[in-house]
């Protein structure tokens, strides 16, 4: 502040002037002004809301040293306002940040565990329509279900129709087919023999080998296929593995 009577520049906590001696009244005497700390917390708070929170952590700073500053000012600095809301704007961002940091990161964990969880549920249904197909051939004399009829055929042993549903499959009645080339139980080594296998949706499919797909389902990295065999059980093989297992029976021909 300047002395109004001889100009002097005076400090503004002053209340006599150095010079002359004249009573001075504090310039900041009830109009306290605005730290400019507080303001660049502010601003530096709004613009991390177009800087990626590149600008979040100075204006923490700047805000927490406002406040400071503020609370040691008897008064004579204000702002605290401003500085809060740039408080909280930059931690609010700063969390944004983090939280899709962290989704990014754990996304391809989560994309793989569903594909995981899809498979582990395929391979449970070919297991599952496998034990069904063997189920009837018991009550039918050692005889399959007719290949153009099996989905028919085997519904009242499986209880319900989500067992002939992949979960990969957004659509479809089936995602399984049947090996044509079984008609009866007197074949040997049935636990290489396939009975059931993966394919394009549809219903009472039949067939062999070239109707298996491989691209639904990963393991390790690997493509390939559940396929339930003769003797109940089912397993996920690798695409290159499948043409070495039965698929063509002598005299089920």
């Amino acid at each position: 502040m300047h002395c109004p009577k001889c100009g002097t520049v005076c400090t503004d906590t002053a209340t006599v002037c150095d010079t002359c001696g004249q009573q001075l009244a504090p310039a900041s005497a009830g109009q306290p002004r605005t730290c400019g700390l507080a303001i660049a917390a502010l601003v530096l708070g709004l613009a991390s809301l177009v800087c990626l929170c590149v600008t979040g952590l100075p204006a923490i700073i700047c805000a927490i040293a406002a406040l400071v500053t503020i609370s040691r000012s008897q008064g004579r600095l204000k702002g605290a306002g401003l500085a809060v809301a740039g408080l909280i704007i930059s931690i609010v961002m700063m969390l944004v940040m983090f939280i899709a940091i962290l989704v990014a990161m754990l996304m391809p964990a989560l994309t793989e565990a569903r594909y995981q969880a899809q498979r582990a549920v395929c391979i449970a249904n070919v297991s599952g329509l496998a034990k069904c197909v063997v189920l009837y051939a018991e009550d039918n004399k050692g005889h399959y279900p007719a290949p153009d009829k099996w989905c028919d055929l085997i519904e009242p042993y499986a209880g319900t129709k989500m067992i002939l549903r992949c979960p990969a499959d957004p659509e479809g009645s089936c995602s399984y087919a049947m090996n044509a080339a079984i008609v009866n139980t007197r074949v040997g080594n049935p636990g290489q023999t396939v009975l059931v296998f993966e394919c394009t949706p549809g219903w009472n499919q039949a067939g062999g080998i070239e109707q298996v797909i491989t691209d639904k389902h990963r393991s390790g990295g690997r493509t390939g296929c559940n396929i339930g065999f003769m003797d109940g059980h089912a397993e996920f093989v690798e695409a290159e593995r499948i043409p070495q297992l039965r698929w063509k029976i002598e005299g089920n021909q």
